[in-house]
Parts: C-alpha cells; sequence; structure tokens
C-alpha cells in the first residue's frame, strides 16, 4: 500500500531519521534539492517546503551559495550580570574568536545615544567584528567606546583579546551596571554577508549599554545574532 502521508512529510522524515540515526552528523551537508527531489519524485516547491519546516525547527540550516547543513544546535543564554562576549561564551565551554573588520573614530550614532540613560561624548571609538563561536559566525558587532575610557583601544589587538577582560585586568578599570534592549534586526547587505546568511534574512539585534562603577558610559554596542545559532531565554517567577 502507498505511503498515504504528503511528499513534503516523507521527506521531513526520511531526513529527520538520518539524523537521530546518526548517519547525518552536525555540520553536514544534506543532498540537494535536486537530488531530493529525484529521489521522492517530488517538485522543488515540495523539497524547499519540507526543508524550510526543518530549517524552522533548528535541525537544519541553510548557508548561501554552500547548501543545507544539518545544525550544530542552538547557542541560548540569559544574560544577568554585565559580561563581555568572550566571557559571556568561553564560560559555557565555548571556543570565540574575532576578526576586526573597521577601527576608526566616528559619530556616536544617536539611535543608540538616545537607548542610553546618560551620554557625555559625541564621537565615539567605533570597532566593528565578526564574533565567532567555535569557528561558526554568530553575530557582527558594532561598538562604539567611550574613547576617555578606551583611550589604548589602537593600540590592542581585539582579535586576540576580550575588550573588557583588558579593561579591568590591564587598565585597571571598574565595570558597573549594564542593559540590554532586543529586537527583530535589519543589518546591512555587508552584515549578511559576514553572517553568511541572505540580505532579507531577519536576525535578532541586541544593543547593549555598559557603565563604569562612577556611573560614566563606557560602551555601547549593536549586535546582529544569526537567529538559526542564537535564542535568548529569560526566566520568570510568580
Amino acid at each position: 500500500m502507498a505511503d498515504s502521508k504528503p511528499k513534503y512529510v516523507l521527506i521531513k522524515d526520511y531526513i529527520r531519521s538520518n539524523i537521530e540515526s546518526g548517519a547525518l552528523q552536525k555540520g553536514d551537508l544534506i543532498a540537494s534539492e535536486s537530488k531530493l527531489g529525484q529521489q521522492f519524485n517530488a517538485s522543488r516547491i515540495t523539497v524547499v517546503r519540507a526543508i524550510n519546516d526543518l530549517v524552522s525547527e533548528g535541525l537544519l540550516r541553510r548557508e548561501k551559495g554552500k547548501g543545507t547543513f544539518v545544525a550544530e544546535g542552538m547557542i541560548r543564554e540569559g544574560v544577568l550580570r554585565l559580561k563581555g562576549f568572550t566571557e559571556r561564551f568561553e564560560k559555557k565551554g565555548n571556543r570565540v574568536s574575532s576578526k576586526v573588520i573597521i577601527t576608526d573614530i566616528r559619530p556616536f550614532p544617536i539611535e543608540l545615544q538616545n537607548k542610553c540613560h546618560q551620554v557625555d561624548f559625541k564621537e565615539a571609538l567605533y570597532v566593528k567584528r565578526v564574533r565567532y563561536v567555535n569557528d561558526y559566525p554568530l553575530c557582527v558587532q558594532h561598538t562604539f567606546l567611550n574613547p576617555k575610557e578606551f583611550h589604548w583601544i589602537l593600540e590592542e589587538n581585539l582579535e586576540k583579546d576580550s575588550l573588557f577582560r583588558l579593561a579591568e585586568e590591564k587598565y585597571n578599570m571598574v565595570l558597573g551596571d549594564g542593559y540590554q534592549y532586543i529586537r527583530v534586526g535589519q543589518q546591512s547587505a555587508q552584515d549578511s554577508k559576514l553572517l553568511n546568511i541572505a540580505e532579507n534574512e531577519p536576525t535578532l539585534a541586541i544593543i547593549s549599554e555598559a557603565y563604569n562603577d562612577q556611573n560614566v558610559l563606557i560602551s555601547c554596542d549593536l549586535s546582529y545574532y544569526r537567529k538559526d545559532r542564537y535564542e535568548y531565554e529569560i526566566a520568570m517567577t510568580r
């Protein structure tokens, strides 16, 4: 008796069973859409529907120009203490690295100024970095630094060292409070390319502001996180 399930469900079940059995491992490239279409005698639209469902479920991820891969798993966090990117993810046992794209001096964007509780500088030291976790691009980070507090930044290697760790351990800065704002991201085409995602693919945008122990704003950054690799958890009690 022929299977009564729709073909897109059969394709989903086939891919899922291969993942569950170990035939497909995390990071493996799955068969192309054309091969799956031939195997199941299905149209491209049907195959794409099946793959999109599995991407939405977090089992697969797409990489522009390369294909569809078995997802490595979601990175989840809920930040309650002021920590730098490196400290946050290394604490969970991940490998963290960075690639600096731009370092210069530029106006502190009005959009970010308006988010901050207090601002006493208009020109900022700007650093744009791609942040990698386990060798995979997780976010693009645009950081605007208080030039009085981070006058030393151009002398340091931010691909090797943690910004906050340097500030505390080498330059004796005492960190205070911080705040975060979360929204749907609208990153640039260049940022999408750095994250290996489609230009119109949504991201999770997080604006973070950090203060020292004297309640002076020291940094504000806007980071775009890949939605298929990162989620933010908030614990609630009643």
